[in-house]
């Protein structure tokens, strides 16, 4: 009788977890794959010379659309790497949400302008707001995967490593205003696509750090230093590009 008992008020969860981890694998990637097509839909750009079609997001967005959608594929089918695929997919997913709510904010600046037409910019907004929910929806299912209830109940929650929490919130807060000081514009606006889009995401990823073991905390570390790589990257080829461009021909 005892023993049945005992059976009953302890059921074994570790047979649940690669179930939970594919499942939200499955989820990870679907809202991937919304992603994707929503940043896909291309958006109308017009200026005083000419009228083009140009993609809505910068191309750092692909990679990390990318990188969520490999993620979701890993915790779908190999649950033993399920919690490392799940922090890097929070982590690229957390970034992506940020430029999608820029986003939305970009183009209703362009139709204050008198640059878009009613019709597209519900059009454009609609699309930018699925991807920026969809990715959203990613970062919690991501957490999720990786959280594990503390075995010491609030002893638990003490960060074991407090350095990367200092070190991750240190990278939120500052990270903008370093940013702002090397281009001389302290403007809050652009620190705060800054903190959305990087400072943010970064920090959390590090600060998560001080509560994850091996290869999970590895995973975020490495996801972490990877799309900065990947930021600085972006900033320098863009303003090479803007460099050597052909100037514009004078009327």
């Amino acid at each position: 009788m005892s023993s049945v008992g005992t059976d009953e008020k302890a059921p074994d969860l570790s047979a649940r977890r690669p179930v939970t981890a594919a499942a939200g694998g499955a989820f990870v990637l679907v809202c991937a794959v919304t992603a994707v097509l929503s940043a896909a839909v291309p958006g109308r750009v017009v200026n005083s010379d000419s009228a083009g079609v140009e993609w809505n997001y910068p191309p750092q967005l692909w990679a990390l659309l990318l990188a969520l959608t490999v993620a979701g594929v890993v915790m779908t089918a190999h649950p033993r790497w399920a919690r490392s695929a799940a922090v890097v997919a929070a982590i690229v997913a957390a970034q992506a949400t940020g430029n999608g709510l820029i986003m939305v904010r970009d183009w209703l600046n362009a139709n204050a302008s008198g640059g878009l037409g009613q019709y597209q910019l519900a059009t454009v907004i609609t699309w930018a707001g699925v991807l920026t929910l969809a990715t959203a929806a990613a970062t919690v299912a991501g957490v999720a995967v990786v959280w594990r209830e503390p075995a010491d109940g609030w002893r638990g929650v003490v960060p074991a490593r407090p350095g990367y929490l200092i070190f991750g919130a240190a990278v939120a807060l500052l990270l903008p205003l370093f940013w702002g000081v090397v281009q001389e514009d302290m403007d809050i606006i652009p620190r705060g696509h800054t903190v959305l889009m990087y400072s943010l995401p970064w920090g959390a990823g590090l600060a998560a750090i001080a509560w994850l073991r091996g290869r999970v905390a590895v995973a975020a570390g490495v996801t972490v230093a990877a799309s900065a790589v990947l930021c600085v990257l972006f900033v320098v080829s863009t303003h090479l590009v803007a460099y050597y461009s052909t100037p514009p021909v004078a009327d």
